[in-house]
């Protein structure tokens, strides 16, 4: 009778055991729904995340910028990036309006176009990218001019637009998504259009109103604003940060689903006032004047990297740091991943490549910067 119930008990922690160790290893269950309002998919994010902030690191390898030396490593200003297969870095630097193009390692190889007026010369660039053609895009604000080269730097063709706008991605058919500001600071306002090639008028995608009752000495700080990005296949992620949903739509300007999440307003504290009255000090001694908000918009930017996931930048600081903030990581079909705390200036011009994100920084001096990063995942298994 004892060796019989020895036996059961036995049995009975080899199978807990290996039920312990099955549930160990699954996945955890999404708990938010998807549902249908207006024809549209809606998926509906609980507040807290699937997984937790250690799936997603960054590791740097590589740093793009100098404060003194040669000339074609000193940054005025970037305005741009891009990156082919081979890692071969495109940079768009303001002031001597040219691309300046760096191998994997960070050796200067070559710079295209020029600052002028001329056939292939640029006045105030800033965009820059690849085609899948093989050719080079430098959009040029102030002369709406769309100018083409080959990756050796040879000029090949522009084409002039109908207004100026600041692009965010060119598709695979040429059409153009880009942001239309409406007038300065502080009444500002501005347009999300999509322009095609083969149609005169542009798709409005979204509008942000000007506040024209806003003074001139006025500055509205963390004022909720549209947010966009393009994903590397076409579709075009936007929201308005005044309430936390993201709009996915397909290339046409169709909507595909819309991604909402449950979230806390974070409140506008003392110390954010003192940050930004430190970043504003000359503005103020000047005669202007800040105006604060009670609590912050539900997120500053949006970024999608080459799998289709997006990452929504909030305005939560990562203690210790000025520019450190968490991002809330969806997944190609909308399902909160995580909230992990990114340094890196992660915004919509960041480029993903091979397991590989280059964004536009400053470094400690103040200097324009890319930095390279490495990009690792580490999902349970």
């Amino acid at each position: 009778m004892k060796i019989k119930t020895m036996f059961v008990l036995v049995i009975f922690l080899l199978f807990s055991f290996i039920f312990a160790e099955a549930g160990g290893n699954q996945r955890p269950a999404w708990k938010g729904k998807v549902e249908t309002e207006n024809g549209v998919k809606v998926i509906k994010n609980p507040k807290s995340p699937l997984y937790p902030a250690g799936i997603f690191h960054l590791e740097e390898e590589l740093c793009l910028g100098k404060a003194e030396g040669k000339e074609a490593y000193l940054f005025s200003k970037i305005n741009g990036l891009d990156v082919d297969d081979d890692g071969n870095l495109y940079v768009l630097d303001y002031r001597s309006s040219q691309v300046r193009v760096f191998d994997d390692r960070g050796v200067f190889l070559r710079a295209i176009g020029r600052k002028g007026q001329g056939p292939g010369e640029m006045e105030m660039p800033v965009f820059v990218q690849l085609e899948p053609s093989g050719e080079l895009a430098v959009f040029d604000y102030l002369r709406r001019n769309l100018i083409t080269f080959s990756l050796d730097g040879k000029y090949l063709r522009q084409s002039r637009t109908r207004e100026s706008f600041v692009p965010f991605r060119i598709d695979r058919q040429g059409n153009i998504v880009g942001s239309v500001s409406l007038a300065p600071p502080p009444i500002g306002g501005r347009e999300l259009k999509k322009y095609f090639l083969t149609k005169d008028q542009p798709l409005v995608i979204a509008r942000e109103d000007q506040d024209k009752n806003r003074q001139k000495t006025e500055m509205a700080i963390a004022k909720p604003t549209l947010a966009c990005a393009v994903s590397p296949q076409g579709k075009i992620v936007w929201g308005r940060s005044d309430d936390y949903e993201l709009r996915i739509l397909d290339p046409q300007g169709a909507p595909i689903h819309f991604i909402q999440k449950k979230h806390d307003l974070l409140p506008f504290s003392e110390r954010d006032r003192k940050f930004y009255q430190d970043e504003y000090a000359d503005w103020i001694r000047a005669g202007g004047k800040l105006v604060f908000p009670d609590h912050f918009p539900a997120f500053m930017d949006i970024c999608v990297d080459a799998e289709e996931r997006i990452f929504v930048k909030t305005y939560q600081r990562i203690e210790g740091t000025a520019d450190g903030r968490y991002f809330d990581i969806f997944d190609s079909d909308g399902k909160y991943l995580a909230k992990v705390p990114i340094r890196a200036n992660l915004d919509h011009g960041s480029v993903w490549k091979k397991n590989k994100l280059y964004t536009i920084e400053t470094d400690s001096a103040g200097n324009p910067v890319v930095r390279r990063y490495g990009v690792h995942w580490e999902f349970p298994r």
